[in-house]
């Protein structure tokens, strides 16, 4: 993971935040064909003080890679990196890219980055795309107000009309993509505009529920608040996606369960959202060999309509390359390895709820822990680690193998942290 700063580093992956466990949340059923900008019409978000911080203002990117930019929002005019003007005399196809994390942007975007964690859009610089890569509102040193995916959706509209206005930008062919929270905002952008001839989300939120309990410190309203949940989950409104989107998660991910809920909804509509899962992938390593082929895929859509085909498979063998190395040493690897804090934090609640350790199991499921004293064999595999009787169910087992469960007492909250070994 990527150095960040403040609560950032914490929250770009459910494999890496501290763990609390939560009960599940149904999506509320929004208004039949309520658009979200439709629901979201006179509605005024109660902030509430939060761990957020912004990241500092934006330093001089060096010659030949991005231009320090203002573009003008409802929020006021807000901080963005733009490629140059190719001076060519031609429109050129656009990617607003969508960073991750809360708190801005900075050097990260034009600094090499490693393989099996690379959030930049290098790929499409390479290729020769325009890229726009903005702050939202309250990053940086922009005006406004951090809102967590709600009043920033009206900043990525104001990314599109500004890329529209530029004369070396093709206006047809402007494409969205973002990753973890910057592949919410690509969902979410996505439900609220016609102006975008795709967009693709990488991990994205699609049940902004599914953070409550984990990401209570930096929600800038009150969690309990379901309208607020409501109106920043791209999930509720996914039967009126009108433009053409992509969806990709590593399988290994906590997101993969609430995004196939999400397709079975658009599936419902016949919205055009396309989702794909990769196997051996998590929430970062999929990026690189996905983005390169997706830049290639978009360089050939030059006709009036989008025109592009994705196959599953060749996204899949596209990572397969890339990460060889790392998938054949994740082969090796124990399911799950329970480090030494975390033994002794299983024990200890363990003893207080009086619990016989040769008839209670850790259970490891859908990113979360409990304790269980049942152990069904034909659905879940048993592993033993220290005394500890470990269940993981056996349709987890290969997405959650090589997981590595350690605990923390520190200043960023207390509890499990998940983290992967083969890193």
């Amino acid at each position: 993971m990527r150095e960040l700063s403040n609560v950032r580093a914490v929250l770009l992956s459910l494999w890496c935040v501290l763990v609390v466990r939560v009960a599940a949340i149904p999506a509320s059923a929004a208004v039949a064909d309520q658009t979200l900008p439709g629901a979201r019409k006179g509605f005024v978000s109660a902030p509430r003080a939060c761990a957020y911080q912004p990241d500092p203002p934006v330093p001089q990117p060096p010659p030949g890679t991005y231009s320090v930019i203002r573009y003008r929002s409802p929020a006021g005019d807000l901080v963005a990196l733009l490629t140059p003007d190719p001076k060519d005399g031609k429109k050129h196809p656009a990617v607003l890219w969508a960073h991750g994390g809360f708190g801005g942007i900075g050097e990260y975007y034009w600094s090499a980055q490693p393989s099996t964690n690379d959030q930049t859009p290098k790929a499409f610089l390479d290729a020769g795309f325009v890229v726009m890569l903005p702050a939202w509102r309250g990053e940086n040193d922009n005006p406004g107000r951090y809102e967590m995916f709600l009043g920033e959706v009206d900043d990525a509209l104001a990314v599109i009309e500004h890329l529209r206005g530029l004369s070396y930008v093709d206006p047809n062919r402007i494409y969205m993509v973002g990753h973890s929270t910057g592949g919410t905002m690509a969902l979410l952008t996505a439900l609220s505009t016609d102006k975008l001839r795709a967009a693709f989300s990488f991990g994205g939120s699609c049940d902004c529920r599914a953070l409550v309990g984990s990401w209570d410190n930096v929600f800038p309203f009150d969690p309990a608040n379901e309208r607020e949940l409501n109106l920043r989950s791209a999930i509720d409104f996914i039967p009126t996606l009108k433009t053409p989107t992509w969806y990709f998660e590593g399988e290994r991910s906590g997101h993969v369960d609430s995004a196939r809920a999400m397709k079975a909804r658009a599936n419902a509509a016949g919205a055009p959202l396309t989702t794909q899962f990769i196997a051996g992938g998590d929430h970062f390593d999929i990026l690189r060999p996905t983005t390169k082929l997706l830049a290639e895929k978009l360089l050939r859509d030059t006709g009036p309509k989008l025109d592009v085909q994705i196959r599953p498979e060749e996204v899949q063998a596209a990572f397969e390359v890339e990460n060889r190395a790392r998938i054949e040493k994740l082969r090796g690897m124990p399911i799950v390895t329970l480090k030494p804090a975390c033994v002794s934090a299983i024990k200890k609640v363990m003893a207080e709820q009086r619990l016989a350790a040769s008839k209670t199991w850790l259970t490891v499921a859908d990113g979360k822990l409990d304790l269980s004293e049942r152990f069904d064999p034909t659905t879940q595999i048993e592993v033993v680690q220290d005394g500890i009787r470990i269940a993981v169910p056996k349709a987890e087992a290969e997405r959650t193998r090589g997981l590595v469960i350690d605990f923390s007492d520190g200043p960023e909250g207390r509890g499990f942290v998940f983290r992967r070994g083969e890193d």
